[in-house]
């Protein structure tokens, strides 16, 4: 079985933990940043699944099933796209498996404007080219995109840096992905679409994305024109730019898309009969524009998602544009200016966490019946842990306040009625009263998020107590080895299960959480002492009774005495038990010692022998779980060498 190994910072490599059913067979890592990494698992069967990683990039969760991938060409290649110039846009497409097409017959495509949490498809455009009405209505019916394994991947689905907002792309509207692709455009970052071109076309973007130049595909027939475009494709002008027709392979302009110039490159490869020639045309558009643009003639842009929210991840960005039906220059010194401001917590916010799913996109996360949970409570020392809500930021949120409380990790109790992983059935369970009061509850698998109304997930700050508000983070207990608490709890545990012939003990423990507390009873012929201590007890408590054995007479002990001298024989078992603790205490103490020092050698030895530091984000593939070697830093070098024609 294959495992996924990541190291974080030049730490050590731990194992990713990816809820997968059955077996698997490779992993490809579609995409990583400083915030989340996008994996791609292929499953036994032969079918792919997307997961994202939380910011750690250790726990992973399900983001999109049955995703496109083919090997093509000898590589990989994958339906998915990130949209320059928009954090957390992805586009993806996706096998149809709805039982109307066989598997892996039919394609649909599928957009989220964060970071996979939340997919939905293409709104259709209302209206062809010809402005002729397309009947076509969601969800039956949804604008589908040409990707990187389809028979039009030229151009892909096309997006820069340099002109946010905008996408441009091949596709078709219908139930599923057709091979009839006409050119669409996105001016709102992928919300709605229109068609701006019929049949297939070379596209690429200049002066900052304020012109647009065309050229007919290879796919189509020899051309001599092409077209351009200063206002965002709403209109489009002739331009012959060559005196015989050729087969255009594709359009480049300068990176970065700054100038007015773009280059085509071609031939007239279908005549057999001359050689072929390869024909590259410079075209400067510099003499189109009207003048340089002015401070009127932009205006500020927000990007939204699918709830009509201009908070995208957390964060609302303002972006300057230029008015698309004013054809000024911007130049190639123009500099974009962008507004950041950060938001409050929605549940858009967050995704499932880790152990979590949802049926679909619009349920709430619920523990799934594949993923078993580590038990923190499983040591039996351990009192309180740190419970998920189901729910985990999305890589990337900087999401601040708001509902933040409702779906952060809280502070669990260990007890038997609040057990992380008893069963990995689903465990969200919700309460709601008259007074809208909701409470968490937390039963088999782990604790689950709960809300004023049956598990819905947008929990709104209508409810009249937070979820949270009845946990405390400073009930959360650190726990510190050291020699007094081990010599005491020792002595604790002989004093109370020794007897004499006037004396029994008699031990009790309870435990509600996972801190237990023991109450030791012990029993004299005419009283009765009893002493409740958590899981250590100071060591002075046993040289305190000592002393106070010895310190001189009291009614009890003279009592004791009276009757047979029971006293004498308490006080010095008394004693032998002190030095027999602190006999103990110093050979543990040079074991302590002696130990670290063995350590510290080891590892000195140890970094002496490692030449190598791994990467900053190093992943890895081995065959055996225990035994991670032949690591291979993570690197673009498939994306380095993937030639930039349009």
């Amino acid at each position: 079985m294959v495992a996924l190994y990541v190291s974080d910072r030049r730490g050590p490599l731990q194992k990713a933990h990816i809820p997968i059913p059955g077996g698997h067979e490779r992993y490809l890592v579609s995409h990583i940043d400083d915030m989340q990494a996008l994996v791609i698992v292929e499953h036994a069967g032969g079918f792919y699944n997307l997961y994202l990683s939380d910011e750690s990039g250790l726990y992973f969760s399900l983001s999109l099933n049955d995703i496109v991938i083919e090997a093509l060409y000898g590589r990989w290649q994958i339906d998915l796209e990130l949209i320059n110039g928009l954090n957390g846009t992805l586009i993806a497409n996706q096998y149809a498996r709805d039982g109307q097409f066989p598997f892996r017959s039919a394609k649909r495509t599928l957009i989220s404007s964060d970071n996979g949490a939340f997919w939905s498809g293409i709104l259709p455009p209302d209206e062809d080219v010809n402005r002729v009405p397309i009947n076509c209505e969601p969800p039956n019916c949804t604008l589908h995109l040409q990707m990187d394994t389809s028979y039009y991947a030229r151009l892909g689905v096309y997006s820069t840096e340099s002109a946010p907002g905008i996408i441009v792309a091949h596709g078709n509207t219908g139930a599923t992905l057709s091979g009839s692709p006409d050119l669409y455009i996105s001016r709102d970052g992928g919300i709605t679409w229109e068609q701006t071109l019929a049949g297939s076309w070379g596209v690429n973007l200049a002066d900052h994305g304020g012109l647009m130049v065309a050229a007919r595909d290879y796919h189509e027939e020899e051309s001599m024109d092409l077209k351009y475009s200063c206002d965002e494709g709403y209109s489009w002008t002739d331009f012959q730019f060559i005196n015989q027709t050729i087969t255009v392979f594709g359009v480049i302009t300068e990176p970065g898309h700054h100038t007015t110039v773009a280059s085509l490159y071609g031939g007239q490869w279908r005549r057999t009969s001359s050689p072929f020639e390869w024909i590259v045309v410079t075209v400067d558009f510099a003499a189109i524009f009207s003048r340089p643009c002015g401070d009127s003639d932009y205006y500020d842009w927000r990007p939204w998602d699918r709830t009509e929210s201009d908070c995208v991840l957390g964060s609302s960005i303002t972006i300057e544009r230029r008015l698309p039906q004013v054809c000024c220059l911007n130049g190639r010194e123009y500099d974009r200016e962008f507004d950041f401001r950060i938001c409050q917590c929605t549940s858009e916010d967050y995704e499932c966490d880790y152990g979590y799913a949802r049926a679909d996109f619009n349920s709430p996360c619920v523990r799934d019946n594949i993923t078993i949970l580590p038990n923190p409570c499983g040591d039996g020392k351990t009192k309180t842990y740190t419970a998920s809500t189901g729910y985990r930021k999305i890589g990337g949120d900087v999401c601040v306040g708001g509902e933040e409380d409702m779906y952060k990790p809280y502070t669990a109790d260990c007890c038997e009625n609040n057990s992380p992983i008893s069963s990995t059935t689903s465990t969200s369970s919700s309460t709601s009263t008259s007074s809208s009061t909701s409470t968490r509850t937390s039963s088999t698998a782990s604790s689950s998020s709960t809300s004023s109304s049956s598990s819905n997930p947008t929990l709104t700050s209508s409810s009249s107590s937070n979820p949270t508000s009845s946990l405390s983070s400073s009930s959360v207990t650190t726990h510190t080895l050291s020699f007094s608490s081990s010599t005491t709890s020792t002595s604790s545990s002989s004093a109370s299960t020794s007897s004499t012939s006037s004396s029994s003990s008699t031990s009790t423990s309870t435990s509600s959480t996972s801190s237990s507390s023991s109450t030791s009873t012990s029993d004299t012929s005419n009283s009765r002492s009893t002493s409740t201590s958590s899981s250590t007890v100071p060591t002075s408590t046993v040289t305190a009774t000592s002393t106070a054995a010895k310190s001189g007479p009291t009614p009890e002990v003279d009592r004791q005495r009276s009757e047979g001298g029971d006293g004498d024989k308490v006080t010095a078992l008394a004693v032998l038990l002190g030095l027999a603790v602190v006999t103990t205490g110093v050979f543990l103490i040079l074991f302590f010692v002696v130990s670290t020092k063995y350590r510290r050698v080891r590892q000195k030895y140890i970094r002496v022998l490692t030449s190598a530091e791994p990467d900053l984000l190093t992943l890895k593939t081995a065959e055996d779980d225990d035994s991670p070697e032949a690591v291979a830093p993570a690197g673009d070098d498939d994306d380095d060498d993937k030639p930039l024609l349009m």
